[in-house]
């Protein structure tokens, strides 16, 4: 596939897969556009007013086919999200006051608002949904990258409406992705259950494909991050178009996978892809995407106990198909 300074990719992967890594590294190479996660409700004002609309909570289900009145707010979000048109001024601050709304009100209330949508929101929240302007690449760049750890479940729907030339899916070992939460907090004691982002409806449906989740939140992260990382899996394989990238296997050989990838996603690949490459190949913590790249495919080993390790695999080991530990 040759380079189209127009081409649109999404990639899509579950929360700390890398992500974040892939899309920088290929928008750096390539000179694209890029547009990070317009569905992160915790960042803006319009993802938390569509999947407020929605009503299907953080991690948003849906099937290809499904086009009703409650999906037109999260469809306008990814149309937007892949469209050139640039925000007027008088839209730019609205989305500037409406997502620093959210950002006030905090995770815990925008949690709390998705999981019972009919509910009266803070007063924060209630603006923000009034002020949502959804977001959308600044200008007309050499393609357009938008990134999304939200939509796994929902990935070949957003294909369905957004104007998408190609899809990259990023896969990661679970046992790295959930220790990773834990290394964040993502999983203390004082911090929701994993499961309560999905609608109840979703549970049950994919409780019943994969088995229902554990009580523990340690279990509940592992199913969490396993079933999305399956359903991904399952769509890379009805969609032969699309193109998949193992973590594991990107940080061994970062410049041979990652160009090879932006060549058969229409990118252009360029020296700068490689001395971002080589410029973020360093120690790096927390949310930070600097990383030793040699030293990942092995991080959980560092990060997580005997037991923390059993209880995850046997999670994902029972999960049909398991996805590869």
């Amino acid at each position: 596939m040759s380079a189209d300074e127009r081409q649109r990719v999404l990639i899509v992967g579950v929360p700390r897969s890398g992500t974040t890594w892939v899309a920088n590294i290929l928008v750096a190479a390539s000179g694209a556009g890029y547009v990070e996660e317009p569905d992160n409700h915790f960042r803006f004002a319009s993802a938390f007013a569509a999947k407020l609309e929605l009503g299907r909570r953080e991690y948003p289900m849906l099937e290809p086919h499904e086009h009703g009145a409650e999906t037109v707010p999260y469809a306008q979000l990814w149309s937007r999200a892949f469209s050139p048109r640039r925000a007027g001024r008088r839209q730019r601050i609205r989305q500037r006051v409406g997502d620093r709304l959210v950002s006030i009100a905090g995770p815990p209330q925008v949690s709390k608002a998705l999981a019972a949508p009919g509910s009266e929101s803070s007063a924060l929240l209630r603006v923000a949904k009034e002020l949502a302007v959804p977001h959308g690449p600044d200008g007309d760049a050499h393609g357009l990258v938008v990134k999304t750890v939200y939509g796994p479940l929902a990935a070949e729907w957003i294909t369905s409406v957004g104007a998408v030339d190609a899809v990259v899916v990023v896969v990661r070992n679970p046992l790295n992705v959930v220790s990773s939460w834990l290394g964040l907090g993502w999983l203390d004691r004082d911090t929701r259950d994993p499961v309560s982002a999905l609608a109840p409806a979703a549970v049950e449906v994919l409780g019943a494909r994969f088995g229902m989740p554990p009580s523990s939140r340690l279990g509940q992260a592992a199913w969490l991050v396993g079933v999305q990382s399956s359903v991904l899996e399952e769509a890379v394989q009805r969609n032969p178009a699309w193109h998949r990238v193992v973590h594991e296997e990107a940080c061994v050989d970062a410049p041979a996978v990652l160009s090879r990838i932006a060549l058969r996603a229409g990118l252009r690949w360029s020296r700068r892809g490689d001395e971002m490459l080589a410029a973020e190949n360093r120690e790096g913590s927390g949310y930070d995407v600097t990383r030793v790249a040699a030293e990942l495919p092995e991080a959980w080993r560092s990060r997580l106990d005997r037991d923390q390790e059993h209880e995850i695999r046997h999670v994902i080991d029972a999960l049909p198909p398991g996805p590869s530990t």
